[in-house]
């Protein structure tokens, strides 16, 4: 793994300098942290943290399928 620091619209230039071949961020957060968004590698899900207003336009948007789970979840 490897950690990266910049501005989302430089994912890119990540990928093209570093010679990785990868198409997003596996974790990616603000530097306020008030988000955060991590893809799953062995499993075909992405976790989403943040405000209850961010959560709840994530479950609103019917683009997505959206299952709520809480820190204490198990698989």
């Amino acid at each position: 793994m490897f950690l990266f620091d910049g501005p989302i619209d430089g994912v890119d230039a990540i990928n093209e300098a570093s010679g990785l071949d990868r198409s997003n961020p596996r974790w990616c957060w603000p530097e306020d942290k008030a988000w955060f968004f991590g893809n799953e590698i062995d499993h075909p899900w992405s976790y989403v943290a943040g405000s209850r207003d961010l959560i709840d336009e994530v479950m609103s948007d019917s683009g997505l399928l959206v299952v709520p789970a809480d820190p204490g979840d198990g698989w």
